[in-house]
């Protein structure tokens, strides 16, 4: 600010109590000039490093974040890892991917269903809630959902693992191995080659298998909502479907069970009625 305005202001003003000029001076410059531009180096530092640090975790974590992919009902797709492994998600499947240390952790965890073809190299992992599989370079499939948890080796050799009962499974090529009603691992079973990989082609088969299980597949194929009316919690079913028709599909599942249906579609509402 010009020196003779500040002398003019200066003039008019009075000064307060017993301060000196030079402080009514001070005074009067912070009034003019405003608080003081200066800022502490040490303040000034902090807040940089403060900053620095905060994008470092920021940074950290979006690198470590794993990768995920989800399926929506009648979705499938096909996913490829960075080493060029293959992994085909089923409908209604979800699966994160550990991609930032990939080269020395090849890790998955998977909620779902997913056929998995791996390329030879360091250890695969495939974790879930129900158990965790170990790999070097195979072809298999998992089947994870809730409590119910199915692994079928179609090359190669995989581990099994519970991860609550000290109970660990080797199966070679096509041996399969399921959780029981007691939540532990079955005597391995040799798989039908007919049905090896069905669920890619919109097959589903079932030998023995929980009807719940069943009509959870077709809400997931074809993107309705079964209501179940009737009591099936004991029942169980063997036989098939395909995802091509819903009405042919609720046939050869209902038909043999006993059980009827009706298909209602209003506005954004899709659903099976069970009775």
């Amino acid at each position: 600010m010009d020196n003779n305005k500040i002398l003019k202001r200066a003039g008019s003003l009075k000064v307060e109590g017993n301060k000196s000029k030079l402080h009514a001076w001070q005074d009067l410059e912070k009034r003019m000039d405003g608080a003081p531009k200066h800022r502490s180096y040490k303040k000034l530092v902090w807040g940089t490093t403060s900053v620095a640090a905060a994008a470092i975790v920021v940074f950290i974590l979006l690198i470590v974040r794993p990768t995920t992919y989800q399926t929506l009902a009648g979705e499938k797709t096909t996913i490829t890892l960075p080493d060029n492994s293959l992994i085909y998600l089923n409908a209604g499947t979800t699966l994160k991917i550990n991609t930032w240390n990939w080269d020395t952790k090849r890790a998955v965890s998977l909620d779902g269903e997913a056929f998995f073809v791996v390329t030879p190299g360091a250890s695969f992992s495939v974790e879930s809630v129900n158990g965790t599989v170990k790999v070097l370079g195979t072809e298999f499939n998992v089947y994870s959902r809730q409590n119910h948890y199915t692994v079928d080796c179609y090359s190669g050799k995989v581990n099994v693992t519970h991860p609550r009962h000290d109970q660990s499974v080797n199966l070679i090529a096509n041996e399969g191995v399921r959780l029981n009603e007691d939540n532990q691992f079955t005597t391995k079973y040799t798989l039908n080659s007919e049905h090896a990989k069905s669920w890619f082609a919109g097959q589903f088969f079932y030998e023995s298998a929980p009807l719940q299980l069943v009509f959870d597949e077709i809400e997931r194929q074809f993107g309705y909502t079964v209501k179940i009316e009737t009591d099936i919690s004991s029942r169980y079913y063997s036989g098939h479907f395909t995802d091509e028709n819903l009405t042919t599909a609720l046939e050869l599942v209902c038909v043999p069970m006993g059980i009827n249906f009706s298909i209602v579609k209003e506005e954004d509402d899709k659903i099976i009625r069970l009775h």
